[in-house]
């Protein structure tokens, strides 16, 4: 039976006037019963300081994730064999645009989907209306992102 997770991270200033902020990393276990899903919610690491250098912070714990391998452990009746799988990061947008080491979504070529630079209007940034006729090479490609992220991960 393999156990997959779900994870958070968002940061939280210490204090209003600091500067300093505080970011934990969140799990649960999706295989728990709804209703000990949240009572039972793990810290997988802090972040103290700025800002997290998201690359070294979420890179070291998706090597710890893939580091567990395979888990045994005992139940009264068996002995269980499990895989670890990290399958959703549950995250606000300019979270989302950390971890993915992107723009945040109202910065220049801050859409996730494509590299529309965007159009600055009396200080606010609003998204070309002419998403319906982006070319193909304007279109952020799958396999562009998975080498992307691969190489923050890896590298």
């Amino acid at each position: 039976m393999d156990l997959t997770l779900t994870f958070n991270t968002d940061g939280s200033p210490i204090f209003k006037s600091s500067t300093s902020s505080i970011w934990p990393i969140q799990f649960l276990i999706n295989e728990l019963p709804p209703e000990c899903r949240m009572k039972n919610c793990l810290v997988a690491g802090l972040w103290f300081g700025r800002h997290p250098d998201m690359s070294l912070f979420m890179g070291k714990f998706v090597e710890e994730v893939n580091n567990f391998g395979h888990l045994i452990w005992n139940t009264a009746s068996s002995v269980i064999r499990s895989t670890i799988h990290a399958v959703c990061c549950c995250v606000d947008a300019p979270a989302r645009a950390a971890v993915n080491s992107m723009v945040q979504f109202n910065g220049l070529f801050g859409c996730p989907w494509c590299y529309a630079c965007g159009e600055h209007h009396e200080g606010n940034l609003f998204p070309l209306c002419i998403l319906h006729s982006l070319s193909a090479s304007l279109l952020r490609k799958y396999c562009w992102c998975l080498n992307y992220c691969y190489n923050i991960v890896f590298c």
